[in-house]
């Protein structure tokens, strides 16, 4: 089965969609591979994604399991990948059902017990699920502080694995972060100024 979910790519301040297609094939020899121009970090995510499935108590399939990060032609790095990797393969294995993903954004980096750690780069998060009109971002329960400065999208802080899919399924819902409230301070009291240089 052949799932597809949204994730982010940052250059510089700018952030790219990256389509995360995970498959779970009936047929081949069972493996595990990410395609799409990953860098070092993101080639360890096999490791990290798959220890977390299972000290989460949920089974990591023994089939063919491939990971395509579209763009091909984009550089992908960092951990952040892990998040929409370990869903794409519990929705594609079948342990899963989550029929909206197209109306999510899912980022974090997991550790092997699949808790979901602090991640750089979720306010970009947050600015880029805005502007798509994407409804809903499920970042590190760390990171989502950033995310809910940014109006009009809902942010789910996600402490575990194990904690998404109970929300997934319905079993024990996140509540989204009340959004914070910036306030802009002005100050005509500068230590320096650039005229200086």
């Amino acid at each position: 089965m052949l799932v597809r979910l949204v994730s982010v790519a940052h250059v510089g301040l700018t952030s790219v969609p990256v389509d995360v297609e995970v498959d779970v094939a009936s047929q081949g020899f069972p493996g595990f591979t990410i395609v799409g121009l990953a860098g070092k970090a993101v080639e360890e995510a096999r490791e990290r994604v798959k220890t977390a499935i299972v000290n989460s108590g949920m089974d990591f399939p023994g089939k063919k399991i491939t990971v395509n990060l579209a763009p091909a032609d984009l550089p992908k790095d960092g951990g952040a990948y892990d998040l929409p990797i370990a869903i794409g393969i519990l929705v594609a294995s079948r342990q899963l059902v989550f029929e909206r993903w197209e109306r999510a954004v899912f980022y974090g980096e997991l550790g092997l017990s699949g808790d979901v750690r602090t991640t750089k780069g979720v306010l970009l998060v947050g600015l880029f699920a805005k502007k798509r009109k994407i409804s809903a971002v499920f970042v590190p329960d760390g990171s989502a502080l950033e995310a809910g400065v940014v109006e009009g999208i809902d942010v789910y802080p996600v402490q575990t694995l194990r904690g998404l899919v109970g929300h997934i399924t319905g079993l024990s819902p996140l509540l989204p972060l009340k959004r914070k409230k910036v306030d802009i301070v002005e100050s005509d009291l500068v230590e320096f100024d650039l005229s200086e240089v």
